[in-house]
């Protein structure tokens, strides 16, 4: 997962993580890749995905110190305090999501920030208050996702690759789509490869495309525009 995310003096920077334990996020200038030194008391972090979200740095499933912590969300402060993620910055912090399984993936929808675990469907809403910047909201407590890269956002709707089924949300409820898809039957879908589900889009052609481990081949491409 990578983000744009500028330095506390207005740097632009690419920070890009990798959920591996043992790692830390790291940070490129454009010429030079280095670790990220976030202020964290505890010490190194690090995150299987980022978000920049009204300028705070949102990391989900974090790595603190080498341990994980696979339902955390952790919270940086904002504008000079950009990179603190101590609760020295006002909003800086953490949520641990209330559910039993772990995070799998999150997209942007509209402003807020839509994501699964593998049991349910969360939103990530921003408050306005920067003392609590962000609240979580349950959006489905029966559908989740267990394919990460399968998440994305396409004409303000989330689709994800969930053991139900594919599923997509407007960010107010989530409804089954592979209902909707010619000649796919989701048992097409390998189980023990699921993770390797993957989606991306063509803005230009407005399609938006699942690549996906099969039965029959090694990896099929759908296209599912006609779900937008």
């Amino acid at each position: 997962s990578w983000v744009n995310y500028e330095s506390s003096a207005s740097a632009p920077r690419l920070l890009f993580c990798n959920g591996v334990v043992g790692d830390v996020i790291q940070q490129w200038d454009g010429t030079t890749i280095t670790n990220y030194a976030p202020t964290f008391t505890p010490g190194t972090l690090n995150a299987r995905q980022m978000f920049n979200v009204r300028d705070r740095l949102v990391l989900f499933q974090t790595i603190e110190v080498g341990v994980l912590y696979p339902r955390r969300i952790r919270i940086s402060g904002t504008g000079i305090s950009c990179d603190v993620f101590d609760n020295t910055a006002t909003g800086a912090g953490f949520i641990d999501i209330p559910d039993n399984t772990w995070f799998f993936g999150a997209a942007f929808n509209r402003d807020d920030v839509l994501f699964f675990t593998e049991a349910a469907t969360w939103m990530l809403k921003y408050t306005g208050n920067d003392v609590t910047p962000f609240v979580l909201e349950k959006i489905d407590g029966s559908r989740g996702s267990s394919a990460a890269f399968s998440v994305i956002s396409y004409l303000n709707r989330t689709l994800a690759a969930s053991p139900r089924g594919l599923i997509i949300s407007d960010g107010y409820q989530v409804d089954r789509m592979d209902n909707n898809i010619p000649e796919f039957t989701f048992n097409n879908i390998q189980g023990d490869q699921f993770l390797r589900c993957f989606s991306g889009f063509l803005d230009e052609d407005r399609d938006v495309y699942l690549i996906y481990p099969s039965h029959q081949v090694l990896f099929l491409i759908r296209r599912i525009r006609k779900i937008f």
